[in-house]
């Protein structure tokens, strides 16, 4: 028997494979506070908090920074296997 697969959520930054923030999350919400501070902290050295995030599909978000992309979005993914942990 098997069962269904999870879904999982999976931030990337444009342009950058390697990105630190490039991980399974198993919660949205977790995937997102996490990609934020890592946008934050590669790219505007902690110094700015202007940063939203915008549904730009059933599945998928991207990250603004006063109302601006920042080439960071989080897509939903099926996987069979273990994410991060909540």
């Amino acid at each position: 028997m098997t069962s269904s697969p999870d879904p999982v959520f999976e931030p990337a930054f444009d342009d950058n494979p390697g990105w630190e923030g490039s991980k399974l999350y198993a919660d949205l919400g977790l995937a997102q506070r996490e990609a934020r501070d890592t946008y934050r902290d590669d790219v505007l050295d902690g110094e700015d908090d202007d940063l939203t995030w915008e549904p730009v599909g059933p599945d998928s978000w991207d990250l603004l920074h006063a109302g601006e992309p920042t080439g960071v979005s989080i897509h939903t993914r099926t996987i069979h296997g273990t994410a991060q942990p909540r």
